[in-house]
């Protein structure tokens, strides 16, 4: 199989878009079955996968995979999405392969809201990586107001001589094209939210670009470029060092790193205020986040904030008082602040004075980080963020921030752009919750995150999939709001069912708990066995847009999962059916939903759809063989692999007794 994306639509609209069928096609692309409505204040995601293979074969650059769909609503609006491997037309390409992979070509937009920006010709340029989520959005704000396009095209990508990974860094120009700006180009929405109500994209010891030493290393950018490129939240980490009764206050990373990074609090400041002299509405936190050393005394802490109000209020004041924290963004531009610093892990000694000063926010900001001392897989993150965002039923109502990264067992940033979009769109993992509920996301090595041990290699894949996640999350919120509902009603609550077995006959998942009738008839001979199977789990309950596949239905014949969509061509043929044709008996009181890219551990893959009787089995080569058919000879494949969740607990079969 080839390279592939999810394409997330969000519609925070009171308006229904529909699929122009006679517009949608594709050519050489898997699974393009863009859904066929766009409901109002809903998200859905669905995977497109190109169908080339070998990216370095000579001849890439003739490969011509491509899709369209169209999107209309009354009166006059469309959404042209256009997918293609060697980039969407309207942007000039340079070499043999360019442009951006998806395209929005708008139309009637007129007072509603889009994402990514358009450009003046209402065309939207958006990059991708492998496995990634691609956000697209429309929203429609409160109040007599429209969107201005971007003043300018979206540049030309360096597509160099063609090579996939070359097309991929497309992300890049297309992020940096509207990131400076990101929130006051969306303004009406996050207007109408407190800032712990926001997705912030946030960075991880922010300050560490100028070290030296590798492991002392969490970002490449600069204060200033990080905030060019979308970066709201800051994560600062001070020592401090008095000379001759004045002091010098740096960034480190960790106590051994004191005196080390040349990183001040001047330098911080400066490129803080040069990009908030450039801007009009962006906000940005300050998360002063330990303070590590000897000499934080009294008066150290004095210099410093002394310092910071000296710097950032002599002409105007640009902080945001601590009494702020509850109003709304709408509120806030009212006045002049623009800067929180958040004080939470200073002394209780010193949170008294800070209070005083009114300017430092002493609640703010919590960060919540796993406990493991540089965690090497990405399950572990996951969990843990799963047990902190799951228990959430609404904001917490205070700035807090979750650690959303880990590395590899020496230090080398893990490959994360996928798994972080995927985590925090509308449905891996997190069934739609995850990127609603979190506040500030840090993570290390924004703009690019390397796969090899090259720390400060240009030639990178780009990261800035918290951004492209938290934006056009934020319409929904936002428009959520000014329609009196709730931030986060985007799924139904899943429904997981075990006692699912491997059939070491034919090779089909069964349900084996059947107290009615514990014995199927099976292709293999028969009944089927359940003998060497793992505990494998279903889920039903979700919602329609979830990305997942859905019409599969337990055959009350055989006891296999059987799938009955119009996705895939099958046909349904039963070992166990009593009528002619022998189509499988479904029973259409709970509808399974099938995962491609499950994200959990303790999952399987090689699972696969019969197109020849339409059951699920499991086909894996050099593992186990391909298993009988009731249609006939073996399994035939249709489709791509899914993957199967496993419960650790043994298998309670009905027969057990």
């Amino acid at each position: 199989m080839g390279k592939g994306l999810y394409i997330q639509l969000v519609n925070a609209t009171g308006l229904t878009f529909t699929l122009d069928s006679e517009s949608c096609h594709s050519h050489q692309v898997f699974d393009w079955t863009p859904p066929p409505t766009l409901a109002p204040n809903t998200a859905s995601m669905f995977y497109a996968e190109f169908e080339m293979h070998d990216v370095d074969r000579p001849w890439f650059k003739y490969i011509d995979d491509s899709a369209v769909a169209v999107y209309t609503s009354p009166p006059g609006f469309s959404m042209k999405i256009d997918l293609k491997v060697k980039g969407v037309k309207h942007v000039e390409k340079a070499g043999n392969s360019g442009g951006y992979g998806v395209g929005v070509t708008w139309a009637g937009i007129q007072d509603l809201f889009v994402y990514p920006p358009p450009d003046p010709t209402g065309f939207s340029s958006v990059g991708w990586v492998h496995d990634g989520v691609v956000t697209i959005a429309v929203a429609e704000a409160s109040g007599n107001v429209s969107q201005i396009p971007l003043s300018s095209a979206y540049p030309t990508p360096d597509a160099k001589s063609g090579q996939w990974d070359n097309d991929l860094t497309a992300l890049r120009p297309s992020v940096k094209h509207w990131a400076t700006n990101w929130m006051d180009q969306y303004w009406p929405f996050l207007s109408q939210l407190a800032l712990y109500e926001l997705t912030i994209p946030g960075t991880h010891d922010s300050g560490t670009w100028g070290a030296r030493i590798p492991t002392q290393q969490a970002q490449y950018l600069s204060i200033a470029d990080q905030l060019a490129e979308g970066v709201r939240s800051l994560d600062l980490r001070w020592a401090v060092e008095e000379k001759n009764g004045s002091y010098e206050f740096r960034i480190i990373h960790g106590p051994a790193s004191v005196g080390k990074l040349k990183v001040t609090l001047d330098a911080v400041l400066d490129q803080l205020t040069h990009f908030l002299s450039r801007t009009s509405r962006e906000i940005v936190i300050l998360d002063m986040h330990s303070f590590e050393g000897d000499g934080w005394t009294l008066a150290a802490f004095e210099a410093f904030a002394g310092k910071i109000i000296t710097r950032l209020n002599t002409t105007s004041p640009l902080l945001i008082g601590r009494l702020s924290a509850n109003m709304t963004l709408g509120e806030i531009w009212d006045s002049t602040g623009r800067v929180v610093v958040g004080m939470r892990s200073a002394p209780a000694e010193v949170i008294q004075y800070l209070d005083d000063l009114g300017w430092f926010w002493t609640s703010s900001v919590q960060q919540k980080w796993s406990g493991e001392e540089g965690p090497t897989f990405w399950g572990t993150i996951r969990d843990w963020m799963d047990s902190v965002l799951n228990p959430l039923t609404e904001p917490i109502g205070y700035l807090w921030s979750i650690m959303a990264q880990y590395n590899h067992g020496n230090d080398t940033p893990a490959y994360v752009p996928q798994e972080l979009s995927q985590y925090f769109s509308v449905g891996t993992d997190g069934i739609g919750e995850n990127g609603l509920k979190a506040n500030i996301i840090a993570i290390d090595w924004w703009d690019r995150c390397n796969s090899e041990n090259k720390l400060s290699s240009q030639d990178s894949i780009p990261n800035f999939a918290t951004l492209t996640n938290a934006v056009p999350l934020n319409l929904l919120k936002g428009y959520r709001r000014s329609q009196g509902l709730s931030l986060w009603n985007m799924a139904t609550n899943p429904n997981l069912e075990s006692e699912w077995a491997w059939c070491n006959k034919c090779g089909c998942l069964w349900y084996v708990a059947d107290q009615n009738q514990p014995q199927f008839p099976c292709a293999g001979g028969g009944d089927h066995s359940y003998e060497g199977s793992m505990n494998y789990t279903l889920t039903s309950g979700l919602y329609r847009s979830a990305p997942a596949q859905d019409h599969w239905f337990w055959c009350n014949g055989c006891s296999g999962v059987c799938y009955s969509g119009q996705q895939e061509e099958v046909t349904s043929v039963c070992p166990g059916a009593t009528t002619d044709p022998p189509t499988h008996a479904l029973n259409l009181g709970t509808e399974y939903w099938m995962f491609r890219n499950y994200g959990g551990e303790s999952a399987q893959g090689s699972w696969h759809l019969c197109q020849k009787c339409a059951v699920l089995f499991w086909y894996e080569p050099n593992v186990v063989q391909m298993g009988p058919c009731p249609a006939g000879g073996v399994h035939a494949m249709i489709g791509r692999p899914y993957k199967l969740a496993i419960n650790p607990a043994p298998l309670s079969p009905a027969d057990a007794g």
